[in-house]
């Protein structure tokens, strides 16, 4: 579950399908953000459903298809704070945050 306000990891992929290293990675997180990085942190500041894109560019140049749908994921945020199972599980003091997306 993704939460307005909560910072998010997203983690893209290090080899395309043909086995190429990845040099470089443009992520948009459909909220009007941009970020460049193998590993890029994000907040969403509104609830809904945003489509979050990847294009990457391997060692020999070639350009993923941000239209491929592999390139893409659908991520609904929720108003609201996370709730910690921690407690609940007898571990005192302890708070899970964030989380990581993969996309590739």
């Amino acid at each position: 579950m993704f939460y307005v306000g909560e910072e998010r990891t997203f983690i893209g992929p290090e080899v395309d399908g043909a086995e190429h290293p990845i040099v470089h990675w443009e992520w948009n997180f459909g909220d009007g953000i941009a970020n460049i990085g193998h590993e890029v942190t994000h907040v969403y500041t509104t609830p809904g459903t945003y489509i979050v894109t990847l294009q990457t560019q391997n060692s020999c140049g070639e350009v993923s298809d941000v239209n491929d749908p592999t390139c893409s994921k659908a991520i609904t945020i929720s108003e609201g704070e996370p709730v910690s199972l921690l407690p609940l599980l007898g571990i005192v003091g302890s708070i899970i945050t964030g989380a990581s997306m993969m996309l590739g």
